[in-house]
């Protein structure tokens, strides 16, 4: 199916992925003797092995991600935290929209079940069997949660820059007199 396809895609692309050992690999860079100073050529080396440690992160974070779970849990991580303008989110819920977000998951833990049963007819949470709905309530419930903490995180203001929504200016009316 569509998850098989993107677990499959994710786990090729982070096998590609060149794991970078030492300078030698980047030698295409700028050869060792570029610099006539040892100052600058220390510097170059410790940039050089910083770009390498960085793209050794990025390598093993794919390496981590490759199953796909902790893939589409990092993008919904990242999408309610830094996609969502949580302000006017949180005005939205206040008046009301608590009622059809629980709408919402009530849709999801429906389809979910009908579409995706567990394999043994029942999930297992710390040990307690629980039954497929009851399982995927589980799950929404889950989802929700971290979806909550990521708002409260940006309303804390921990994203600090990286959150800067552009606020809408209300479209002032025209008056009756200038279409005339």
């Amino acid at each position: 199916m569509a998850a098989d396809f993107v677990v499959r895609a994710v786990t090729e692309f982070a096998g590609r992925l060149p794991v970078l050992r030492n300078r030698k690999s980047l030698q295409w860079l700028m050869p060792a003797d570029a610099f006539e100073d040892e100052l600058m050529q220390g510097i170059f080396d410790s940039l050089v092995n910083f770009l390498l440690a960085g793209w050794n992160v990025v390598v093993e974070l794919f390496n981590l991600c490759g199953d796909g779970a902790l893939l589409g849990l990092l993008v919904w991580i990242v999408f309610w935290t830094f996609g969502v303008n949580w302000v006017k989110l949180r005005e939205t819920l206040l008046k009301g929209g608590y009622v059809a977000l629980f709408l919402i998951a009530a849709a999801a833990v429906l389809v979910w079940g009908n579409i995706a049963p567990p394999a043994g007819g029942h999930h297992i949470f710390f040990g307690m069997p629980l039954s497929n709905y009851v399982g995927k309530v589980v799950y929404v419930t889950a989802l929700c949660c971290i979806m909550f903490l990521c708002g409260s995180v940006q309303l804390s203001g921990c994203c600090g820059n990286y959150c800067q929504f552009e606020e809408d200016e209300p479209a002032e009316p025209e008056s009756h007199a200038a279409s005339h």
